[in-house]
């Protein structure tokens, strides 16, 4: 599943300027831009580090200029917005953008062919660009290279009186350059020709996409300029990094951070194309975020975190099949948040910088369980029954606020003032003043300690007293009154009319039998299934909303696997949702979901906090799902 743009596309300029690449190092440094190549944001960038001091990213390297003479022709291949003078000049030589293995501008002059590529290695940061000409190269021909810096943070502006020092300091072919002591020294490697030190500021850059920079543009300083000699299949080589580097070795080292990314692909051979490229989209992405995001964040101590929404975003990750190795780290960060804190107090809500809510306890415990039913079944197993016998006893001891142990075992929410304020996040997952999915959390969570425990020979006999009384009342109480007359259930039975009943059909141990199942997914589907994906309510302040979103996707697509499998028509239905996915995936920003998309039933007031790696997972979990369903 290659993504690439050709020649017609990219002269649509507005859609062109909305298409947007990142190229990640996984390490908190970037580059961004569109597949133009030109800044539409001033979050674009060529060279972007991640500081200790700011959560802010320093773009240090904004943009180049390059201008290739051929013939004593001037032939520009670059796109720049000046305040009322845009600089288009690249796009009459553009013909292609490539995305992978790195993004990659292909531009035709004549009968010349000039590629160029770009990367950032993952063990440094450090970016490397490469420029192949193919075709007929006149004698004397030459290219030419202006690099824009801008050495400020993503939301600020370009202040010329911090550049102290505009000059750089050649040392054979590298030089060094720092404009102000409180900056990062960089160094600019090049393998072939000349840098010419000539300082000149360059006003009024707008950018697009950024409000009011037309009303606010910003100056950059051109230090020089590079000039390559060409000659037939030149393959020249340019680089930014924060330390020495040799140049000598820029194409070797680019050359082995192509064939790391493509062993990473050919290693997950089993998987389809699309599934293939989506693994390889999310570890990229997680390779960054894990570094940064609270919610992928190796140590949940770092920031305030909502610990039910890391749940629902791990859990997806591990069904998806992320490698042993990354999904180890959270198991082991939750293991460790959970051993440093008293539990009840943990659930209680009285860690300030842990946000808990009813669900939060038996999420751990699927987690931990589907962890363990994936991979490690050694030693950690006995750790996990340890924290899963803990929960379970603070939950038969009446010690969480959220909900009291009635008769038959049964669960019943609590309510707080709080409680019944509208909510616009976690909520749209499992309704929780629902009883019924309560239940069904509290049933599986039992069922999901009983067999771990029987894996290590654990005695835990009371819980398999509990699970038989559930099943035999939870019928009565929740489900009687919705087999009996389904067509009235909606008026009477709310709780069978939220898509997040899908958990009670697809939970590892479901508390329906086969024709009740089958009666609730038939609800669930005529409700909320069509060709576009689900809907699903959230509440706002005034009234019910309804979005589409992958966010449940995979769990409706099980639930018909086990349910309604001889339904042909709804496998199409799924057929038809996962091509909307991928052209989501191809015209979005490029690599990623859109976050817009994402639509993923956070609904959080602050946009920051749903990355695209959720809707990343779900739609790889689903288009995974989708592949073995369909094999068989």
């Amino acid at each position: 599943m290659i993504i690439s743009f050709n020649r017609p596309e990219l002269t649509d300029l507005e859609s062109a300027f909305s298409r947007e690449w990142v190229e990640l190092d996984g390490n908190g440094t970037y580059a961004s831009s569109t597949i133009l190549g030109l800044n539409t944001r001033k979050k674009h960038g060529l060279f972007l580090i991640s500081t200790k001091s700011t959560n802010q990213p320093l773009l240090i390297l904004s943009h180049l200029q390059e201008e290739v003479f051929l013939n004593k022709e001037s032939i520009p291949i670059y796109n720049v917005e000046y305040g009322n003078h845009p600089i288009f000049e690249g796009l009459k030589y553009i013909e292609k953008f490539n995305l992978d293995p790195f993004p990659t501008f292909i531009f035709s002059y004549h009968g010349t062919r000039i590629e160029k590529s770009l990367c950032l290695l993952r063990d440094k940061p450090q970016l490397i660009l490469c420029y192949h000409f193919n075709g007929p190269i006149p004698q004397g021909s030459r290219l030419v290279i202006r690099p824009f810096f801008a050495f400020r943070y993503i939301d600020a502006q370009v202040n010329p009186e911090i550049f102290e020092n505009t000059e750089v300091f050649i040392l054979g072919k590298q030089f060094r350059f720092l404009p102000n002591p409180e900056f990062p020294e960089v160094f600019m490697q090049y393998s072939d020709g000349q840098f010419i030190n000539n300082p000149m500021w360059y006003h009024n850059f707008v950018y697009r996409r950024h409000p009011d920079s037309d009303k606010n543009p910003e100056d950059l300083l051109n230090p020089g300029f590079f000039e390559f000699p060409l000659y037939h299949d030149s393959q020249l080589y340019l680089s930014i990094s924060l330390d020495e580097s040799d140049p000598d070795q820029l194409r070797n080292l680019m050359d082995k951070e192509k064939e790391k990314r493509s062993v990473f692909l050919r290693a997950s051979a089993k998987r389809n194309e699309k599934v293939n490229y989506l693994f390889g989209k999310v570890h990229h992405f997680l390779r960054l975020e894990l570094a940064k995001n609270r919610f992928f964040s190796s140590n949940l101590f770092d920031h305030e975190l909502h610990l039910s929404v890391h749940l629902l975003i791990i859990t997806r990750l591990l069904q998806s099949g992320i490698e042993k190795s990354e999904i180890a780290k959270f198991y082991d960060a939750l293991v460790f948040l959970l051993k440093s804190y008293n539990l009840e107090e943990l659930f209680q809500g009285m860690v300030k910088e842990v946000k808990i809510d009813a669900a939060t306890p038996f999420l751990v415990i699927r987690f931990l369980y589907l962890y363990h039913q994936f991979h490690e079944k050694g030693e950690a197993v006995l750790t996990s029954i340890q924290i899963m016998l803990e929960i379970l006893e603070l939950i038969r001891r009446d010690k969480l606020i959220f909900y009291k142990l009635k008769s038959h075992n049964l669960l019943e929410r609590q309510y707080r003032k709080s409680d019944v304020q509208p909510k616009s996040d976690h909520e749209v997952f499992y309704p929780l003043r629902q009883n019924f999915i309560l239940n069904v959390l509290w049933y599986n969570s039992l069922h999901m300690v009983l067999q771990l425990a029987d894996l290590k020979k654990v005695r835990v006999k009371r819980y398999h007293r509990w699970v038989k009384k559930i099943k035999q009342h939870f019928y009565q109480k929740y489900v009687r009154g919705v087999v009996a007359n389904p067509y009235q259930a909606i008026e009477e039975y709310g709780y069978a009319f939220h898509p997040s009943m899908i958990f009670a059909l697809t939970f590892p141990f479901p508390l329906l039998e086969e024709k009740p199942a089958q009666i609730f997914y038939r609800l669930l589907i005529k409700q909320f299934l069509n060709e576009n994906g689900v809907t699903f309510p959230l509440r706002s302040k005034d009234h019910l909303e309804y979005v589409f979103s992958p966010i449940l996707i995979g769990d409706y697509l099980d639930g018909w696997e086990k349910l309604m499998k001889e339904k042909d028509f709804l496998l199409q239905y799924f057929q038809n949702i996962s091509k909307q996915f991928e052209s989501e995936l191809s015209h979005g920003v490029l690599g990623y979901i859109s976050s817009y998309q994402v639509a993923d039933g956070l609904a959080s007031q602050n946009k920051n906090d749903n990355p695209s790696g959720i809707a990343c997972s779900e739609v790889l979990y689903f288009l995974h799902r989708l592949r073995e369903i369909s094999k068989r």
